[in-house]
Order: C-alpha cells, then structure tokens, then sequence
C-alpha cells in the first residue's frame, strides 16, 4: 500500500509541476488564463474570478490548465477575441515558450536536485571482504562482528565480497567455518545459513562494506550536478529507444503508472540512489 501512496505523490508532484510551468510562464508573458480544472468530466463546481473559471469536476484525476478560450454556445465570438493577452494573439515564439516551460521548469528543478545531491557526502559500496552482521541474523548469533575481515569460508580463500556471497549461496544450508581477522586476532567461528524464499536462496545475513565518500566543493559540485542529469536523461532516452525501436526485452508493457514509476525511479535518479538500494542487498 505505501508503494501505491508514493507512486500517487509523485504523480501529484509532477502533475503540479507540469501545470506550474504554464502558468509561469503565462503570467511573465502576460497570457489571460481561460480555466484551470481539478479533474475531467461533469462539472461539480466552479467559479469566474477575473478573466479564469476555476473547477473542479467529476474525476479529479489531474490539475489542468486551459489558456486559449474555446467556441461556446453561450458566447459564440468569445473564442475570436482580439485581446493582447489572449494566448492566440502572442508572438510564435511565446508561445512557443509557454508551451515548453513544464519541461524547462522540469530540468530546472532537477539540476536544482542534483547539485545538492552533489553536496551530500557519497556512499561508496566497497568489494574487500568486510563484513557488518545484520541483528539476530545468523552471523550475529554465531559471533561475527562488525569490522571482521573474511579470510577464509570451510578452506575457501576469500579475497572479494562477491566471494562471500557465492559461497553461501551454494552452502545448501549446511555449516560453514568462517576464518576472520578481528583486531589482529585470527578466529574461526561456524554459521549455519538460514533459508530465505524472498532471497531465493540462503544467507548468513552479513551487509557488504560500505564508506561515505567527503561531498566536493561548490564549484565542482555544478559539473557535478549536470553529469547526474545528463545520466538521468541518458538513461531515459535509452528506456525510450528500446521501447519505440522494439530492442529485445522490451516493450510498450513496461510502460505503466505512479506505482511503476515508484519502482524504475531507481536507476534514473543517478549513482547514490542505486548505492542506496545496493547497500540493502546482503549475503
């Protein structure tokens, strides 16, 4: 369910903010608004306050805004109206500015985001075979501790992290011997791995190392932010690509609504996200 209430916010969020945009952009050209309408269908209320009527209808699935006035029987000629600040009577190019400020606004908004991000100090997932036992996982109740360093599992050297996780993997649950370093101290201690049919597989519960990387300055941090967006549009004109040129493993089927959004948010929000998400993953 919280899944569903946070796909609903960010789409509230970017439903305002593409509405925002027009309306900005409205009031710095000096545009007339027409209407702006909470929602489609049967009109349930509204309201005339200076030259906008504001709505609010059946399904209020979404803010909307009209700038150009539309042909009504009960003003047939409204529509034609000659006004400087009818949306009609503007030069191309404010127009065509009104019509593209939801998305400036937009890449506005997310440099704004990424060049703090950049300031924040950077998870670095580590690959040396440290381990963080989880609490009450069975790595904590056989002994280990924080800071450990594997050396070897049952006789199995161990250099790397991704070691560790292969084999308890393939210990098909039976007691593994850990050999670790703690203070100069060389231990063995024995854990019997748990099954996990959410993990597709068995664990000792051991979180992978992991450091924060110091944040750069103010002046490195607007390179920074323009990489993260320029990944962040990277990779969404790649998902676009592969769907509109039909590259194998994709299609017109992953595109879905705010609870999809919520779940490939992920990868399209740059490097310290998908940190964050790797941090959870543990053997």
């Amino acid at each position: 369910m919280s899944m569903i209430w946070i796909g609903l916010a960010l789409w509230a969020v970017a439903n305002l903010g593409h509405v925002a945009g027009h309306l900005i952009a409205a009031r710095v050209f000096g545009v007339a608004v027409d209407r702006i309408s909470l929602g489609v269908g049967f009109t349930l209320w509204q309201k005339q306050r200076g030259a906008t009527t504001f709505r609010v209808a059946l399904l209020p699935v979404a803010l909307l805004v009209r700038l150009r006035r539309r042909y009504t029987k009960s003003d047939p000629e409204g529509w034609q109206s000659e006004a400087a600040t009818d949306f009609r009577n503007k030069p191309l190019l404010v127009r065509l500015a009104i019509i593209l400020a939801p998305p400036v606004l937009l890449l506005l908004l997310t440099l704004g985001a990424a060049y703090h991000e950049s300031g924040l100090p950077t998870p670095v997932i580590g690959d040396e075979p440290l381990i963080r036992p989880v609490p009450d996982g069975p790595a904590a109740v056989a002994g280990l501790k924080s800071g450990d360093r594997v050396l070897s599992i049952s006789g199995a050297p161990v250099k790397r992290w991704d070691e560790i996780k292969r084999i308890i993997g393939a210990s098909d649950g039976k007691v593994l011997v850990f050999d670790v370093m703690r203070g100069g101290e060389r231990l063995r201690l024995e854990v019997r791995p748990a099954e996990s049919a959410e993990r597709d597989g068995f664990y000792v519960g051991i979180l992978r190392p992991m450091t924060l990387r110091p944040p750069v300055g103010p002046l490195a941090r607007v390179g920074t932010a323009f990489a993260i967006l320029g990944e962040n549009l990277g990779a969404m004109a790649r998902g676009a690509w592969s769907i509109l040129s039909g590259a194998p493993g994709s299609s017109t089927e992953t595109i879905g609504g705010p609870v999809t959004i919520v779940r490939q948010v992920g990868p399209l929000m740059g490097p310290r996200i998908q940190v964050a998400m790797e941090r959870q993953r543990f053997a």
